[in-house]
């Protein structure tokens, strides 16, 4: 009876999986961001961190499309 539903189903299934992984990617970025800091050289960490601040908020836009889907 639910074979019509079944793109709903794996739509629904798709997006939970990447919704759940979405929380450990965003602790792994923000353990590589803390690391950074112990570099001593202010252009490399200045730049770095501006490149994961992107990141992060690709995240960000990523698990707001996903937790709709």
């Amino acid at each position: 009876m639910n074979a019509p539903e079944w793109a709903y189903a794996l739509l629904g299934s798709v997006g939970s999986m990447v919704c759940g992984s979405i929380s450990a990617l965003f602790a792994y970025i923000l353990s590589v961001v803390l690391s950074i800091y112990d570099n001593p050289d202010l252009l490399y960490m200045k730049n770095e961190i501006k490149k994961y601040c992107f990141v992060l908020i690709g995240i960000s836009f990523g698990a707001l499309i996903f937790n709709t889907v």
